[in-house]
């Protein structure tokens, strides 16, 4: 088996457009007004690129488990186990691979959620825990939800803020929100 895909979303304006993740990081978007065949069709993809400090596991942290689109319909938030990233939909997104790997389609900014795992992923892998599902979803306001391995709550403004300004509401009972 080389890819299956795993989360499918509806577009909330243009209910005929479909967005689909796959298990090699990828997401396409296919007009259901068209053909679904994969024979001559070619969907607008985008890619979730493998990083380099995620080593061996980075087959695994690369795959999406939810995908969102902003209010406005000009963006396209990915969760993966460790970091949201964020595609302009306005770009190309067709993947044309070479020898340097996709050169198209790729995200336009990514936010690390949890960079102190990074050293822990053969544990994190052995007991399971880098294929927990999160979701992302965008509010009326164009803010990013997500949880957290941690059990928080993770809010913010993707758009206006390219360095992820975010809220972090910890899982302990009675915290206090906190802004980085």
């Amino acid at each position: 088996l080389r890819e299956s895909f795993c989360t499918c979303s509806v577009h909330d304006a243009q209910p005929h457009v479909v967005f689909a993740t796959s298990t090699n990081g990828s997401v396409r978007i296919f007009d259901t007004r068209e053909a679904l065949t994969w024979h001559g069709s070619r969907p607008k993809t985008f890619v979730n690129p493998d990083r380099a400090e995620d080593g061996e596991y980075s087959a695994v942290t690369c795959h999406l488990s939810s995908i969102a689109v902003s209010p406005s319909g000009n963006y396209m938030i990915g969760r993966d186990v460790m970091s949201l990233v964020l595609w302009d939909l306005r770009k190309q997104g067709v993947v044309t691979t070479g020898s340097g790997g996709p050169t198209g389609g790729l995200p336009v900014c990514r936010w690390p959620l949890h960079p102190e795992l990074g050293a822990h992923f053969e544990n994190l892998y052995n007991t399971e825990l880098l294929f927990d599902r999160f979701s992302a979803v965008f509010s009326s306001s164009g803010h990013v939800h997500t949880g957290s391995m941690d059990g928080g709550f993770i809010s913010f403004d993707p758009v206006a803020s390219s360095s992820g300004h975010s809220t972090v509401v910890p899982a302990a009972e009675g915290a206090v929100p906190v802004g980085d």
